[in-house]
């Protein structure tokens, strides 16, 4: 609903994802600012500066893109089964009496 020339009230959560889409023609308004987590202090979701918001954004996106998780989690499962072959390996030896 309306409720002046630049701000409208929804309470439907199909109407709050279409808003929030990445392309969307809606910008936030000063609500988002109080959002901050510490005054004055800015974080990607209180951003309202559209340009700020974009290049916080771009930097992050390494950080949560499935790519980059994927490496991680094979750079990490690679040093477990390390870790689980050389114990293996120092019980045998153990077992072994050397």
């Amino acid at each position: 609903m309306r409720v002046g020339p630049n701000h409208v009230l929804f309470t439907d959560f199909e109407t709050s994802r279409k808003m929030s889409s990445a392309r969307s023609q809606y910008t936030k308004g000063p609500y988002y600012e109080g959002t901050r987590a510490m005054p004055g202090k800015d974080h990607l979701a209180s951003i309202t500066d559209e340009k700020k918001h974009s290049t916080l954004k771009r930097q992050l996106a390494p950080g949560v893109s499935p790519t980059w998780h994927v490496i991680l989690c094979s750079q990490t499962l690679m040093v477990a089964i390390s870790r689980v072959v050389l114990w293996s390996g120092e019980r045998r030896l153990r077992a072994l009496g050397k």
